[in-house]
């Protein structure tokens, strides 16, 4: 399965993150706590392989470290992810970028089976008129009153709408931006519109119209107090590390998009 060719691994790979619907019909038959329960478990390997492509950006020899400290349980069987997860763990340095590659297709499988499971979540709800779905709305009011919590279903992840020309960028991969000094982007974070702005000194521009200078370097955004640049609390559907933007002084970024609902920018600024 894992060929020394990376470009044939990564196609192989692709054709399993591209199945995470398949399971719909199973899906459809669980105890409507058993999907709750399943999206959480989801999240937090989300959130977990997240991390791990954070940390890779800084040191690319750390996926050795995460893979072999990876408890394999809270891999899925399907389609032998487990066991091409346990394969690649014994590889050497040599197969890092196989690595990488690995939790990126995979980050992308669940992300999209969490999708999956917010959709049944909504069309089971609607179907039954049951104290569970009124505990479920009263929780889903408590969360808009508090702060929703990490992890809980919301079916308008399935509507997150841009305009034509926006493309959405595939979780965990990395395009390159052209930002030539006085251009202005549009960056669509969930439903939130952010501005990249070139320049000597480039900054994000929030919603509010507060300017984030961007680090030379690495500069992560999320709803994540440790983010460099921390968004507007009130932006639930924001990840806790939502993207990562790489910018080292010159007329381009790259943009790294870690997020469950969603990073969008134009397709004309998308660096060929």
């Amino acid at each position: 399965m894992i060929s020394e060719d990376l470009q044939s691994f990564e196609a192989a790979l692709r054709r399993r993150s591209d199945r995470a619907d398949e399971a719909i019909a199973e899906v459809l038959s669980i105890d409507v706590k058993e999907v709750r329960h399943a999206a959480a478990s989801v999240t937090r390997i989300l959130q977990r392989l997240a991390g791990a492509i954070v940390d890779a950006t800084d040191d690319p020899s750390s996926v050795n470290d995460f893979l072999r400290e990876l408890d394999l349980k809270l891999i899925s069987r399907d389609h032998d992810w487990r066991g091409i997860f346990a394969e690649i763990a014994g590889k050497g340095e040599d197969y890092e970028p196989h690595k990488r590659v690995l939790i990126v297709k995979y980050l992308q499988y669940l992300s999209t089976r969490k999708r999956l499971l917010a959709h049944v979540l909504a069309h089971r709800t609607a179907l039954e008129d049951t104290d569970e779905q009124a505990d479920h709305a009263q929780e889903a009011d408590m969360g808009r009153r508090s702060g929703k919590p990490e992890g809980a279903l919301d079916a308008a992840s399935l509507r997150v709408q841009a305009p034509e020309y926006f493309e959405r960028l595939q979780m965990g991969e990395s395009v390159q931006l052209d930002l030539p000094r006085g251009r202005t982007i549009d960056l669509l974070l969930a439903r939130h519109v952010y501005r990249l702005s070139g320049s000597d000194e480039s900054q994000l521009i929030a919603p509010d119209g507060t300017a984030h200078p961007l680090n030379e370097g690495r500069t992560m955004i999320g709803r994540h107090p440790e983010c460099d640049i921390v968004t507007d609390r009130n932006f639930h559907d924001i990840s806790r590390v939502h993207v990562i933007i790489e910018w080292n002084r010159e007329p381009r970024v790259k943009v790294t998009d870690l997020s469950t609902l969603g990073t969008f920018v134009p397709g004309n600024a998308i660096s060929e």
